[in-house]
């Protein structure tokens, strides 16, 4: 396999075989404890020069959904209650009921501008 870039970040096999020994040298550690060895392992940092712990946890993620790498499992939810939060249904029978009414009549006569888009604020500056 060449390289491959994930979130931003090109890995190489070598990269690949590290993060897959890592894991097997330290079995006990959690995602996150993987994810800021790597960060200062790989001086991941932004603009201000803070270390970009949740890239590398988002990368470590596309990894595991791609098959390259196994990770713990996680330790905790993900906080808000829910395992997955569920797509709203597309068949409501009350919203299928009513539908629109057609326009009749020219473009001119609805509230508005009528046509084209509606005009800005002016901006403020500051």
């Amino acid at each position: 396999m060449s390289a491959i870039c994930v979130q931003g970040r090109l890995l190489t096999e070598a990269d690949l075989d590290n993060l897959r020994e890592l894991r097997r040298a330290h079995p006990q550690w959690s995602r996150r404890q993987l994810s800021e060895h790597l960060v200062r392992q790989w001086q991941w940092r932004n603009e201000a020069r803070r270390l970009k712990d949740m890239a590398v946890r988002t990368l470590l993620l596309k990894l595991q959904a791609r098959g390259l790498i196994d990770l713990p499992a996680p330790l905790k939810g993900n906080g808000n209650g829910q395992r997955r939060a569920q797509p709203p249904t597309l068949t409501q029978p009350e919203l299928l009921r009513a539908g629109p009414e057609p326009i009749a009549g020219p473009l001119s006569a609805l509230p508005g501008r009528g046509r084209g888009c509606p005009r800005r604020p002016p901006q403020i500056r500051t």
